[in-house]
């Protein structure tokens, strides 16, 4: 960058540039400089009873090790990023969530998503979910409106990835879920030795998402679906 100002009669910072973009940025894209990210490290905290997320992140290299996150009203851990989202960051990369306990989420105990329409791969990268244990909490569950959504993917499901490349889902535990994993505009997903004490479902459209490998794993099935998964959209659909 060679300068930036601020233009009080447009109401805009006019940035220039000492070299010529590249062909793919187009008006609207986000712009920001991985040099002033900061990364997480996040380990041996209980998080219980949060309004929303328990944690939500934007940036890249988090580690969340050894947590505990008990009865949040929405999600557990919130990986989020793009333009579409109050330009809050960049969308995660390098993300490991491991050995911690969820207990009655009152949305998807993992939830990523990375504000971009069909299919948007590639915006979040590099996302390990290993060693976890995440439980449904039924007396939770009875009081809350995801019981009767079964659909509602970021709500009901354990883990919701969208708009992933490279994300190794392995050796968890899962319990009280009907769906234990939404996929949706995804690629390079390994699902490999969790564990699932009811019989549960990994649902992805192949037309969405490739290159999902399954391989070890108990009481998990996989089941294909045609629904679009927008979640902006469907968030404000499913609160009116």
């Amino acid at each position: 960058m060679k300068s930036a100002a601020w233009d009080p009669a447009a109401a805009v910072f006019k940035v220039e540039f000492n070299q010529t973009l590249p062909s793919d940025v187009a008006t609207n894209d986000l712009i920001m400089s991985p040099a002033y990210l900061p990364r997480a490290r996040i380990s041996h905290c209980t998080f219980r009873g949060m309004r929303a997320r328990a944690m939500l992140f934007s940036t890249y290299d988090v580690q969340v090790e050894h947590c505990r996150i008990e009865a949040p009203t929405h999600v557990g851990i919130m990986l989020l990023g793009g333009r579409r989202h109050n330009f809050q960051g960049p969308a995660p990369h390098g993300v490991v969530i491991r050995d911690c306990d969820f207990i009655g989420c009152g949305g998807a105990a993992i939830y990523a998503y990375g504000s971009v329409t069909n299919p948007g791969w590639d915006v979040l990268r590099d996302i390990t979910i290993a060693d976890n244990r995440i439980h449904e909490d039924l007396h939770l569950l009875a009081l809350r409106f995801k019981k009767d959504h079964p659909n509602w993917a970021h709500w009901s499901s354990a883990i919701c990835l969208k708009n992933v490349d490279g994300a190794v889902i392995r050796g968890n535990a899962i319990d009280g879920y009907a769906t234990a994993l939404f996929l949706d505009g995804d690629r390079n997903v390994i699902v490999a030795d969790n564990v699932c004490t009811n019989a549960a479902t990994v649902v992805f459209d192949a037309d969405r998402t490739s290159g999902v490998s399954l391989t070890g794993n108990r009481g998990l099935a996989p089941a294909t679906t045609a629904r679009q998964f927008d979640s902006d959209l469907q968030y404000i659909n499913d609160l009116r």
